[in-house]
C-alpha cells in the first residue's frame, strides 16, 4: 500500500517540484520559485518579497538642441548685461532721484549725482548740501509745495550738456522754478549747478 493511500491519513502534495513556477530575478536573471522574496544569488527583494518589477529609465542625457538652446540663453543674457551696462540714465529721471534724496534728506544718496565742479562751487560758496536739502525739505513741507519736472534740454552744440526746470507750486497759486544744470561725465549724467 502507497503512503497516499494509507487510510486517515492526508494526502501528500504529490506535485512535483519540477513543475513550480519559476520567475527569474530581475536584477541578476537567477531562477528562482514565485514565491521566493529574496533573490538567494543577488540579495534583490522579489516580487513576493514586494518589490515589483520597475521599468528602468535611461539616464538623463543632454541634447545637442537643448546644448544650442543653453547657448542661446546664454548669449541673451549677456547681450542684456551688456545692454544694460551701457544703458545712461537721462537727465530728467535723475533729477528726480536727486530732488526726491534731497526732499527727503537722504544728501549721501543725493550726493552720487553731485559733479566734482558742484561740489567744488559749494566749498566755495556759502552752500552745502545740507542747506539745499533744508531748502528743499521746508519748500515742499513747511510751504506745501507740489514739485514738478520737465523734460530734460540738451544744449545745442554742447553735446554734454543738459538741463532740467523744477517748478515748486504752493497753494497760495504762487511757484518757484529751480534749474539743474548737468554735464556728462563717462557715461553718466551729474549736476554741475543750481540756479534757483
Amino acid at each position: 500500500m502507497s503512503p497516499a493511500s494509507t487510510p486517515g491519513r492526508k494526502p501528500e502534495n504529490t506535485k512535483n517540484p519540477m513543475e513550480e513556477k519559476r520567475v527569474k530575478c530581475q536584477k541578476c536573471g537567477a531562477e528562482l520559485r514565485s514565491e521566493q522574496k529574496v533573490c538567494i544569488a543577488c540579495g534583490t527583494r522579489t516580487a513576493a518579497g514586494g518589490n515589483f518589477a520597475v521599468e528602468e529609465k535611461e539616464p538623463f542625457q543632454i541634447t545637442s538642441s537643448m546644448k544650442k538652446a543653453a547657448a542661446a540663453a546664454g548669449a541673451l543674457i549677456l547681450i542684456l548685461i551688456f545692454a544694460l551696462a551701457l544703458r545712461v540714465t537721462p537727465p530728467d529721471v535723475i533729477a528726480q532721484k536727486w530732488f526726491n534724496a534731497m526732499a527727503s534728506r537722504q544728501i549721501l544718496k543725493a550726493q552720487d549725482y553731485h559733479s566734482p565742479e558742484f561740489v567744488q562751487s559749494m566749498q566755495q560758496g556759502l552752500s552745502d548740501s545740507s542747506a539745499i536739502s533744508d531748502y528743499i525739505y521746508d519748500e515742499l513741507n513747511a510751504k506745501q509745495g507740489k514739485e514738478s519736472f520737465g523734460k530734460a534740454i540738451y544744449t545745442p552744440g554742447v553735446p554734454n550738456q543738459a538741463s532740467v526746470t523744477v517748478n515748486i507750486s504752493y497753494p497760495d497759486g504762487s511757484a518757484q522754478t529751480m534749474e539743474i544744470i548737468f554735464t556728462k561725465i563717462g557715461r553718466r549724467w551729474l549736476i554741475e549747478r543750481l540756479v534757483y
